[in-house]
């Protein structure tokens, strides 16, 4: 009996110590079963990230594209821009001619003008000594000889 005995406590012994091993793998699964759905969730994060950065760069690229777009049209713009104002000074330079030309025209069509003084007439004021144009009228001082209307000018 005390081999019998011994026996029971030995096979107690190694049964305790088989529940003490039962529980440190029970507690190794249940550790391992966390990390697991620990690397799930930062899987799944990683995923949305991933989705994100690719929903990002496809979004900086549309950017890009309106920029180089904006960039075109905005130089054009510019161009025209510089187009305009050369047109503009090339008119303002012709126009400037053109009445110097004239002006040349005139003094060259025209005596040099003497005015003479204005007096008050039966009319209202008018110029002493003529002229033509309907000028005497209005009280406008006229010059002799300005080829107005009844008068004799050259074409232009």
């Amino acid at each position: 009996m005390e081999g019998l005995r011994a026996s029971l406590r030995q096979k107690t012994g190694e049964a305790a110590a088989l529940e003490a091993h039962v529980r440190e793998l029970e507690a190794t699964r249940d550790r391992l079963a966390e990390e697991l759905v620990s690397s799930s969730h930062k899987i799944e994060a990683a995923a949305d990230c991933i989705t994100a950065m690719e929903r990002m760069r496809t979004e900086a690229e549309g950017v890009r594209v309106r920029y180089a777009a904006a960039m075109e049209l905005l130089g054009e713009r510019d161009e025209r821009l510089e187009e305009l104002s050369a047109d503009l000074r090339d008119v303002k330079s012709l126009y400037q001619d053109q009445i110097e030309f004239f002006v040349l025209q005139l003094s060259a069509l025209e005596p040099p003008v003497q005015w003479d003084p204005v007096v008050e007439g039966e009319e209202g004021l008018t110029a002493v000594g003529g002229g033509l144009g309907g000028g005497e009228a209005r009280g406008l001082p006229v010059p002799k000889g300005n080829g107005g209307p009844g008068g004799e000018s050259e074409a232009l």
